[in-house]
């Protein structure tokens, strides 16, 4: 029997072994840090939306207000708050709804959180809100 030859065989069978091992450690760390960049900019798209949403809220706006608004417009639906920007990549837009049979004084409130990159929409958070002013 040739020690030699058989060292050579398991030599390159420990190597195969390590470099198969390097490389799916290296393709689980790379998915892990996508699966986390994906999550901080869904948190971030939904912070967005909060914080638009903080925006109107502050505002104290009325439904009368509201109403005068949209006819004067000739629409059922405004944008309050365009696209404002809480960063390079972050933004958020508030939209008021004054149709679909609500009740008396009520409105919907539709804040939008946005991520973007380059201008290219990454990552989108919707947070709807039914609001009723009372005197």
């Amino acid at each position: 029997m040739n020690t030699r030859g058989f060292a050579l065989i398991l030599v390159l069978v420990v190597t195969t072994i390590i470099s198969t091992s390097a490389i799916l450690i290296y393709s689980l760390t790379r998915d892990d840090m996508r699966i986390a960049a994906n999550n901080r900019r869904t948190l971030q798209s939904k912070l967005a939306a909060v914080s638009g949403m903080t925006h109107f809220k502050s505002m104290e706006l009325f439904y009368e207000h509201l109403r005068q608004q949209a006819d004067v417009m000739g629409q059922e639906e405004l944008v309050i708050i365009n696209e404002t920007a809480l960063g390079d990549r972050t933004f958020y837009k508030v939209e008021v709804k004054l149709c679909c049979e609500l009740g008396e004084n009520e409105f919907i409130v539709k804040s939008t959180g946005y991520y973007k990159d380059n201008g290219r929409i990454i990552s989108e958070h919707v947070k709807h809100s039914l609001f009723k002013t009372v005197d």
